[in-house]
Parts: structure tokens; C-alpha cells; sequence
């Protein structure tokens, strides 16, 4: 712990010589207590110390914390407006009143609080370069970890680490996470092959080749000009779709060798109301499926020979980063929610409920939704949307919570939604509930 010490006194040195230069522009004295919010999250290393300073406090001060310890808007740690652990608090709370500069989107920025530097005019040396804190905090933080054989991804919320010191339970329990918690760049790295071996599947999203609407009655399907689905290639008539109210009958033409499940097939008839995909139909390199979208059927066409298959690079992403590997509460709240999507129509989305966590000391709430899959589904926009990654949003997958209702929103696995690859997906967007106020500098960028 030598090296994170030597960290903080580095940044309280910083405070107070800034504060000796510039004693008329800091309003923070002692019992100021604004920026004391609970919603804090806290790496390995900073829990670790915050969970032993709780632990050693007196007895009497510790019955006041947990007395404090359902608060809402302010740390429990706050008695009589005055910090517990002051010589213990962690990294933001010594650098909160500093003007700190930071780099986003390729320039300067330049953050304070308001009662400081009312002027706005904050000189360079007055300025708390954070970017390189944090950097040093993460090193620090990795070397730390490792050596207690614990994650340094895992993010830990400050009520629970004052909660479990309260409890007496061992300093350990802070960086320990359930199952999830894997090496952070190992995991990532599986996650990122897997994430490219299903985009190079010759039935993934970019073999997609067409998405034709039917019409009520007849629907011829081929090559050929007069077809009422116009597919990139095989025969010029292969043959016709009929929907007739929940069913699609397919009649193939004579000497056209499509087959299903291997077999050769003249004609069949499909349930609009069947699983997606249940029924599947082959032609060459071609493949296509009946789907149904609020209420509409339409015929959805994949290409194992596409271009778009056979030119895939990989897609460009962001360096990993165990900083936006973010601690996250799971507040259950079932319902829908209509959504926009690619097709130009709503869509509807069952909601699970909403993810609640910290950021730079700002509380997020994202809605997570059931798309019937062993994790959570969530789709976000954020800063870096129509910049430097996709700008309708993207998605991500994060695991259902633990019996306690934890949970980890790891940034690094966002991912591009279909319709990034291809003009024929049905995406969902995310609606407004979820449009970050911040850049997510995490997982994949805008594919080219």
C-alpha cells in the first residue's frame, strides 16, 4: 500500500500548494460537504483502505455511520458534517474543489467546482492533471491486486465496503467478486474472439443479403427483374411466397433444387407464429427465413459468398480498460417499452429493470431488458455515438445479479448492433431513458 499512500500525499500536497497561490478562489473549508455523495465506487486497492479505516473506528462513531447508514443523498461516513476516515478517503474525494484538465475527444477539458474560481479563470498550475492521477491509480491498483491474487477490474460500491466493515467481516470480501469476476484482459480477449468468430459464421449478420416485406396473397422470389423479392442471385424465378393470415406457403418452381434440413423440398408451409428460424431453406450459397416484426412477415436472406463475409478485417475497438469495468446495483421493475428501430416502426421491449451506478460521482440508472438469454440486455448512446463509434448506440450483455442484486456493466464488451454491418437487420435503438450524458471511451468503434 506504500505506493497508493504515496499517491494521495502527491495529490494533498498538489491541493494545498494550489490553495496557498490562489487562497481567494477556494470556498472549501472545513464542514463543506456537497460533493460527500454515497454512490461512490472504489478499485481493490481504494476499498481496501476505506474498509480498514471504518473498521477501526470507535465504537461510538461507528454506531453513528451505521445509524447514517441508510442515507440517501450523502455519505453515512459524514458525522456532524465533518469525514470519519478523513485521512483514509479515497482518490476522488481528495481531488473534488481542484480545477482538474483531462483529454476527451482530442481536447482539453477543464473541470471545477463552481464555488471555486468563480471568475473562471483558472491558471495552468492551478490545474490538477487527472488523466495522469487516474493512471497511476490503475497501475497502482493492478500491482496491488495481483499480488492479493483478486481482480483489479471489480469495482466496489462505498455502501457496501462501509457495510461489510460495519459487519466485521474480512478486508478480503471488498475484492473477491462472485463467478464473473475472471482476469480482466484474458476475459476480454475471449470475449472479443468469440464476438468476431460469430461475425465471421457464414449464417452471422454479415452474410445478410436481403430483408423483403410480404404482401397479402402472392409473392414470386428469384433473381429475375419481375420478382416481387429480388434476391442478389440464383435462378431468376425460384419460386412464391402466399401469406395468408399466421401462414406463408412456399411453392418452389419446377427443376429449382432448394432443400430444408438437407432434404429436397417442392413446397411447404410455414407458421408466422413458429420460432424464428425453426424452418430454414438453402439454394446454393443462399438461405432465407420467414421472421415476423410487430405484426409484419417478411423473408429474411443470408449469403455464405457475401462480400461483406469474405472482406471482414475485424472491427476496430477501443484499447481495453479496467476503468470502465463499473460496479452496478439491479433494481428489478418489470414493464415494456416501446423503442425506435431501423425499419423505420417501434418496437416493443420487455424491461427487467434498471441498472443503477456510479459515474465520476453522478448516479446512472440504465434500463436492462429480458431478451429471453441467460444475461441482461441493455442498449445505450452515449458522447462518442456518431464521433468515433456507431451513431444510432450500441449494445451490450451484462450478468444478472447476485442474490445481493450485484452486478458488473463492463463498457469494454459494448458491442455494434447489426444494422452497423448491414442494411438488411430489424435493429432496436436505445430510447432517450438511456442517452449517456458522457463519452464511453470503451469496446467497439464504428466499423468501416
Amino acid at each position: 500500500m506504500d505506493y497508493y499512500q504515496q499517491m494521495l500525499q502527491r495529490v494533498d500536497h498538489f491541493f494545498a500548494q494550489t490553495r496557498g497561490r490562489y487562497p481567494a478562489s477556494f470556498a472549501c473549508r472545513s464542514g463543506c460537504s456537497g460533493c460527500c455523495k454515497l454512490h461512490l465506487s472504489l478499485f481493490p486497492v481504494e476499498a481496501e483502505a476505506v474498509g480498514k479505516a471504518v473498521a477501526e473506528l470507535p465504537p461510538e462513531v461507528q454506531e453513528r455511520v451505521r445509524a447514517e447508514a441508510d442515507a440517501v443523498d450523502a455519505c453515512p461516513l459524514l458525522v456532524d458534517d465533518q469525514c470519519a476516515i478523513y485521512e483514509s478517503r479515497p482518490l476522488i474525494c481528495r481531488s473534488h474543489g481542484l480545477p482538474v484538465k483531462f483529454e476527451e475527444d482530442g481536447k482539453t477539458e477543464v473541470d471545477v467546482c463552481p464555488l471555486n474560481f468563480e471568475d473562471g479563470k483558472i491558471p495552468e498550475d492551478a490545474m490538477l492533471d487527472i488523466d495522469h492521477i487516474n493512471e497511476l491509480l490503475v497501475s497502482i491498483n493492478m500491482f496491488e491486486s495481483r499480488k492479493k491474487g483478486v481482480d483489479p477490474g471489480l469495482r466496489t460500491r462505498m455502501a457496501d465496503i462501509i457495510g461489510k466493515a460495519l459487519m466485521g467481516l474480512m478486508l478480503v470480501v471488498f475484492t473477491v467478486g462472485p463467478a464473473w469476476a475472471d482476469d480482466f484482459k484474458a476475459g476480454y480477449e475471449s470475449w472479443k474472439a468469440a464476438r468476431e468468430a460469430s461475425l465471421r459464421k457464414p449464417d452471422g449478420w454479415l452474410a445478410l443479403a436481403g430483408l423483403f416485406w410480404l404482401e397479402p396473397g402472392g409473392n414470386s422470389f428469384g433473381s429475375g427483374d419481375g420478382n416481387t423479392c429480388r434476391f442478389p442471385s440464383g435462378p431468376a424465378r425460384i419460386g412464391t411466397f402466399v401469406l395468408r393470415d399466421k401462414m406463408v406457403e412456399m411453392t418452389i418452381a419446377p427443376g429449382v433444387a432448394v432443400t430444408s434440413a438437407g432434404a429436397p423440398i417442392s413446397g411447404v408451409a410455414i407458421s408466422t407464429e413458429a420460432p424464428e428460424g425453426e424452418q430454414k431453406f438453402s439454394l446454393g450459397t443462399l438461405s432465407w427465413y420467414v421472421i415476423v416484426r410487430d405484426g409484419r412477415v417478411g423473408v429474411r436472406l443470408k449469403d455464405s459468398a457475401s462480400p461483406a463475409l469474405s472482406g471482414f478485417r475485424g472491427v476496430p475497438a477501443f484499447a481495453p480498460d479496467v476503468r470502465w469495468r463499473i460496479p452496478a446495483r439491479f433494481e428489478a421493475k418489470a414493464s415494456t417499452r416501446e423503442v425506435p428501430t431501423a425499419t423505420g416502426q417501434s418496437g416493443t421491449m420487455k424491461v427487467a429493470g434498471l441498472l443503477v451506478f456510479d459515474f465520476n460521482g453522478q448516479e446512472i440508472r440504465l434500463e436492462a431488458y429480458d431478451d429471453g438469454g441467460k444475461d441482461l440486455f441493455v442498449m445505450f448512446k452515449d458522447k462518442t455515438s456518431g464521433r468515433t463509434t456507431y451513431p444510432a448506440g450500441r449494445y451490450l450483455y451484462v450478468p444478472r445479479p447476485d442474490a445481493e442484486g450485484r452486478t458488473v456493466v463492463d463498457f469494454n464488451r459494448a458491442y455494434n448492433p447489426p444494422c452497423a454491418f448491414t442494411p438488411f437487420a430489424t435493429c432496436p435503438f436505445p430510447p432517450r431513458t438511456n442517452h449517456l450524458n458522457f463519452a464511453v471511451e470503451a469496446g467497439e468503434k464504428t466499423y468501416h
